[in-house]
C-alpha cells in the first residue's frame, strides 16, 4: 500500500481492488482491523490531496476503524476499568488493601 502523506507535488495512491482482497482475505482479526485502518487512512489522503486538507468520509471511517480495533482487541475494557479505578476511591482503598496483603503473603510484582 502507498504512503498517507499528503504532498502536492505527489499524488498518494488509493489502495486497489487487490490490496481490499487481501484485507478481507486475512484470517487474522486484529491484523485485518489494523489494514482495513491502514486502507482508510490512504483513501482519506487521497481524497484530501483532490478536495483538500478537510475531514472527508474516510477520515471518519479511519477513527472508526481504530475504536473498532481497540474493541477487537479488548482494549476498551482495560479503559473502562482504569476510568473505574481513578474514580472510585473506595476501591482503591480496598485493592490497596488486596495488594498489600497479597506481598505479605508472598506474591511477587508481575512483568508480564
Amino acid at each position: 500500500m502507498a504512503a498517507s502523506s499528503v504532498s502536492s507535488s505527489v499524488l498518494p495512491t488509493a489502495p486497489s481492488v487487490a490490496d481490499v482482497e487481501r484485507i478481507a482475505a486475512q484470517a487474522i482479526p486484529v491484523l485485518r482491523n489494523l489494514q482495513i485502518t491502514q486502507c482508510y487512512c490512504e483513501l482519506s489522503a487521497s481524497f484530501a490531496h483532490r478536495t483538500g486538507l478537510v475531514a472527508n468520509w474516510c477520515t471518519f471511517a479511519t477513527w472508526a476503524s481504530r475504536q473498532a480495533g481497540q474493541t477487537i482487541r479488548k482494549e476498551d475494557i482495560q479503559r473502562s476499568m482504569a476510568t473505574c479505578l481513578e474514580e472510585d476511591d473506595e476501591l482503591q482503598t480496598a485493592l490497596v488493601l488486596v495488594i498489600t496483603v497479597a506481598r505479605e503473603l508472598g506474591a511477587q510484582k508481575s512483568t508480564g
